[in-house]
């Protein structure tokens, strides 16, 4: 055959021979082999499929597939000439955070990088040397799957290494630690499991301020140069591991992927969902089970714990809570007294109103105010009705929550069961006024304006920015914890941390027709010219007109039928 060294369109491939490559025969044993082979190479290099060949029990998913892809791309690519690149994923609870972290990211890498070092830390030191121990078993097992490696001397919880090279000093090591016992040489790669183990020790000042120290002066150090951090947890607040790595680290080196339980931003979704479906549908964790389980956290009324612990969206912990963006005006219908007035004239009753008071202890000009709020929920939506204070004696007080009371069609009043509201809310029940909840505050001020927050970061809470008590009234929210009054802020906290507890779908009304009485002729004219609505006002006022109303051929203005 002739040497082929032109290019083409200058070589003349019609004087080319042409040979058939020779076909090569196997035997079953060589066939098998070269399969186990490519079955293997693929598994190395695939880290979804390594954990799915270690973990047989575990069912394969698109979560867990999305997940593996970006840890595995993360670690993958190049690392920084100077400095260190972060993957901070945040997960909620039980979906596989630690099995697809913690205890599987150190034993592939390892492997496939000869001579790297790993750290493995949580919250605990048993849970890090848990991890560690689940790492060492996919080792073992899986051992030949790296010909020529073996383990090495140092095979504990706390420090174990696989040798690839034992003359040359080859080895890969791995260290588990909690974030203020990290030693020993500097690492590759850093695996970081939750920090904190439950919500009490989350929301410690102390805690968090340890936290912020330790990654500085402990865990930072112990990351190489080029080197990589993967942080996997469930979001807590907004001081957490998470937020400690975004506020001190290059914001260029971070990588963020936050998976919330249920997809509230289809254009944005890591997984790809649509609005309102599920983590995980392949182990029974879809659009049916997710929205049945955030039911249970609307019911209780723990609906921070759902945006923090779910959906990886923590509300803010220091600070002024109320900032500009946060207030809302309705910009598809107007807020008033009996509903949402829609552009087309229609209106959209309000399903659930609810009165807030927060009671001062006295009425003097030097002390605190009595704050009266009215808010209506419509479906997931809050809507500001009405807000006033001033320094009322408990006479005033009580002429304007029956002044209110007559306005608005209240389903609820919430008082506070402190200063004159205790005497309020006696009085209340004596006069047999319905709906009359006592409120034991929990906690203090600060913790519970935050626990309602996440409802104005997340577009729920709106405003009618024309009324004559908004300005004030954001002004007063706006300056809370510093401002010298918190009467807003109180009720606002009030009202809305217990009205998530409470459904509010929108319903058609039954129309409640008064009795049949004679309609005039100037009756019959404003009703055969007014809107659907004044038609049924004026049917609940005078019943039905005496006429059918498409065909009113035939009767008379009393009714009877003409001759």
């Amino acid at each position: 055959m002739k040497s082929n060294i032109l290019p083409p369109g200058i070589r003349d491939d019609s004087q080319e021979s042409i040979i058939d490559t020779p076909k090569i025969q196997l035997t079953k044993a060589q066939y098998e082999a070269v399969k186990a082979d490519k079955a293997r190479r693929d598994t190395i290099n695939s880290y979804y499929k390594y954990v799915l060949k270690c973990r047989p029990d575990l069912r394969p998913t698109h979560l867990h597939e999305v997940l593996s892809t970006r840890i595995q791309d993360f670690l993958e690519r190049p690392g920084r000439i100077d400095g260190t690149e972060f993957l901070l994923i945040s997960l909620p609870f039980q979906t596989g955070k630690t099995t697809w972290g913690a205890q599987s990211i150190p034993s592939w890498y390892m492997f496939k990088h000869p001579g790297s070092n790993c750290i493995v830390i949580s919250y605990s030191s048993n849970f890090a040397m848990k991890a560690s121990a689940e790492n060492k078993r996919k080792i073992e097992w899986n051992i030949d799957m790296w010909p020529g490696a073996k383990i090495g001397n140092k095979w504990t919880n706390e420090e174990f290494e696989v040798i690839f090279d034992e003359k040359k000093n080859i080895k890969s090591t791995c260290l588990s630690a909690t974030m203020s016992t990290v030693n020993g040489n500097p690492a590759d790669v850093v695996i970081i499991d939750d920090t904190c183990h439950d919500s009490t020790e989350a929301n410690s000042d102390t805690f968090n301020t340890t936290l912020e120290d330790n990654w500085l002066s402990v865990v930072r150090s112990r990351v190489k140069v080029g080197g990589k951090v993967i942080l996997m947890q469930t979001r807590w607040n907004m001081r957490d591991i998470f937020e400690v790595i975004k506020g001190v680290e290059d914001p260029a080196a971070i990588e963020i992927l936050n998976i919330p339980c249920e997809c509230v931003d289809a254009t944005n979704d890591p997984l790809g969902r649509e609005l309102g479906d599920g983590p995980c549908p392949e182990i029974g964790k879809g659009r049916t089970w997710v929205q049945a389980f955030k039911k249970a956290y609307i019911r209780k009324g723990n609906l921070l714990t759902w945006e923090n612990n779910y959906q990886g969206n923590p509300t803010i912990g220091s600070g002024n809570l109320f900032t500009d963006k946060m207030f809302r005006s309705c910009e598809w219908g107007k807020i008033t007294d009996k509903g949402l007035l829609h552009p087309d004239g229609k209106t959209t009753v309000w399903p659930v109103i609810a009165l807030s008071i927060d009671a001062a202890l006295k009425h003097e000009e030097d002390n605190d105010f009595n704050a009266l709020q009215v808010w209506a929920k419509l479906e997931d939506d809050y809507f500001l009705l009405h807000a006033e204070k001033g320094h009322y004696s408990f006479p005033q007080l009580l002429e304007r929550i029956n002044t209110l009371g007559s306005r608005f069609k209240l389903n609820y009043h919430y008082i506070e069961e402190a200063a004159n509201g205790v005497a309020a809310i006696d009085m209340l029940n004596v006069a047999q006024v319905k709906g009359v909840i006592p409120v034991k505050p929990e906690g203090g001020k600060y913790s519970r304006a935050m626990a309602v927050t996440w409802l104005f970061h997340s577009g729920k809470v709106y405003f009618d920015k024309t009324a004559d008590y908004y300005n004030e009234y954001e002004a007063s929210l706006k300056a809370f914890p510093k401002g010298a009054h918190d009467d807003d802020v109180d009720a606002t906290s009030q009202a809305l941390n217990r009205m998530t507890m409470i459904l509010a779908a929108e319903s058609v009304p039954k129309e409640v027709i008064a009795k049949s009485r004679n309609w005039t002729e100037d009756m019959v004219e404003d009703y055969l010219s007014g809107s659907e609505q004044d038609k049924i006002a004026m049917r609940q006022a005078w019943g039905n007109p005496p006429f059918d109303i498409g065909n009113s051929e035939g009767f008379d203005l009393m009714g009877i039928e003409a001759s």
